[in-house]
C-alpha cells in the first residue's frame, strides 16, 4: 500500500530486461510526448506514473516468463493469463466504477500466482490435475492432488509476504449473499471485478 518511488525502483531494477522496457516504453511518444530523454527508472516512474509503472513492471515480468520457452507451456500459459485477467479488471474497475482500477489489475493479476508456481514447480503433478478436472470440478481435482486449489495455495504464500489484506482479500470466490453485507461496498467491487476477470480468462 506505501513503498515509494525509489524502493519501487530498486524492485524494477533487479531484473535488466524489465528495466529495459521500462526505460524504452518511457521514451515512447505516447508516455513522453514532449521527448525528454529519460534514462532511469526512477524518471520513467515520475514520467508514466507509479501505479502505470508497477502494473507496466508486473505485466512485463509475467510477459517474459510467458515468452521463455524453457518454461513448461502450462507455466507460459498461466503467466499470460494472468496479465490479461489483470488488463480485463483494470478495464472492467474503471467501466463499472471501481475506485482503483490499478489496483484491480495486481488482485487478478495475482489471483494466478498458486498457479503459476504448480505449473513451474509442480508441472507433472498439474497436469494431473488439469487432466483430472476434466471429470470433476477444478478446485476438487487440484483438492485431491495437492491438497488445496491453487487460489488458497497462492493466497496461503503471499500471506507469509506481508501482502496488503486488500489484495489477500480478494483470493477467494464470490461469497453468498448474507456474507456479502459484511463485506463493505468497495471490497465487494474489487473482488467481484476480480473474481469476473478470472471466471472469463
Amino acid at each position: 500500500d506505501a513503498i515509494s518511488v525509489h524502493h519501487l525502483a530498486e524492485l524494477i531494477e533487479r531484473d535488466v530486461a524489465v528495466v529495459a522496457e521500462v526505460i524504452r516504453i518511457a521514451n515512447t511518444i505516447g508516455f513522453n510526448p514532449e521527448g525528454v530523454e529519460i534514462v532511469s527508472v526512477e524518471q520513467a516512474i515520475q514520467v508514466i506514473g507509479f501505479m502505470k509503472i508497477r502494473n507496466l513492471a508486473v505485466s512485463l515480468l509475467l510477459l517474459k516468463n510467458a515468452g521463455q520457452l524453457v518454461n513448461p507451456r502450462e507455466s507460459r500459459e498461466v503467466s499470460a493469463l494472468a496479465v490479461t485477467c489483470g488488463y480485463l479488471a483494470e478495464v472492467s474497475g474503471e467501466r463499472f466504477g471501481q475506485t482503483d482500477p490499478g489496483h484491480a489489475f495486481v488482485c487478478a493479476a495475482m489471483r494466478h500466482y498458486g498457479n503459476l508456481l504448480l505449473t513451474t514447480f509442480l508441472t507433472e503433478e498439474h497436469r494431473q490435475a488439469t487432466a483430472l478436472a476434466k471429470t470433476t470440478s477444478q478446485d476438487e481435482a487440484f483438492g485431491e492432488v495437492f491438497g488445496l486449489t491453487a487460489l488458497d495455495l497462492g493466497r496461503r504464500v503471499l500471506e507469509g509476504m506481508n501482502l496488503p489484506g486488500s489484495i489477500l482479500g480478494t483470493f477467494r470466490s464470490m461469497p453468498d449473499k448474507e456474507e456479502r453485507r459484511s463485506l463493505g461496498e468497495t471490497k465487494l467491487r474489487l473482488l467481484a471485478v476480480t473474481d469476473f476477470a478470472m471466471e472469463l480468462t
